[in-house]
């Protein structure tokens, strides 16, 4: 029970994943594509993403939280700039970032610079606008190979199925696809993992032919943390971490 831990957290909690890259990337259409309507307003004019966008998606039943950010450039903008930051902290922030490159055009300065700010961070590359390649796979230098190159068009849907396969992929453990209890709590994560090790300590002194009275304090341990997941349990220390989140620090000594 306990290692399903981190499965359920990701079904409760979702994955963060930012979209990044310069200015009439395609950023916003591909936002809007992911999500299947339009969320984000898309013209030709280069900064019209001045904030960052977040909207909810499911993919293959995980939870996903996209964010669209502002074209990541230099600005004498003032509100630009602040967008620009915003986009730089979402990129720290999130489980996973998006690059998008324009696959129409060669790389730019600036396209070199967000790869190489990103290289560190778990990461795709998606090239964007491929329909205006005239079916041409432009060849990219990317300095990180170890990155996946994706292929897509926001605006015919080429490739958005594989994108959404490439994000989910690195964060879906095996659990999802069984049947039955998934642990998603961390208080009772810490319990079924205090649990384990009373009972395998109790289990090594038995194996020591230990006396029972010392054998039974492992198993009462255990059985005790159990009863505070299911309630037979109560202590005072538990209530106080139930109920912390729903009152003020004032109301604790």
């Amino acid at each position: 029970m306990a290692s399903t831990f981190q499965a359920g957290k990701l079904l409760r909690e979702g994955i963060k994943v930012a979209l990044v890259g310069r200015p009439n990337v395609g950023k916003s259409s591909l936002f809007n594509a992911l999500l299947g309507h339009d969320r984000a307003i898309v013209t030709a004019i280069a900064g019209t993403t001045r904030d960052q966008l977040h909207e909810k998606l499911v993919i293959d039943n995980i939870p996903v939280s996209l964010i669209d950010t502002a074209g990541l450039r230099e600005t004498t903008d003032t509100v630009e700039s602040i967008g620009v930051e915003r986009s730089r902290r979402a990129m720290i922030d999130a489980d996973l970032v998006i690059v998008i490159l324009d696959g129409s055009q060669e790389l730019t300065a600036e396209d070199h610079e967000i790869l190489d700010s990103t290289n560190d961070l778990s990461r795709l590359i998606a090239v964007n606008k491929i329909d205006l390649n005239a079916g041409d796979q432009t060849k990219f230098v990317i300095r990180n190979p170890q990155s996946a190159i994706l292929q897509v068009s926001a605006k015919t849907g080429t490739g958005l199925e594989g994108l959404q396969k490439a994000i989910i992929e690195p964060f879906h453990p095996q659990e999802i696809e069984q049947s039955g209890l998934l642990i998603s709590d961390a208080r009772h994560h810490d319990l079924l993992l205090r649990s384990q090790i009373e009972i395998a300590t109790s289990i090594d002194l038995f194996d020591q032919k230990m006396s029972e009275e010392i054998v039974l304090i492992g198993l009462h341990n255990a059985i005790r943390f159990l009863g505070q997941i299911t309630g037979e349990t109560t202590t005072e220390d538990m209530l106080t971490r139930i109920f912390r989140p729903f009152v003020s620090e004032s109301d604790f000594p």
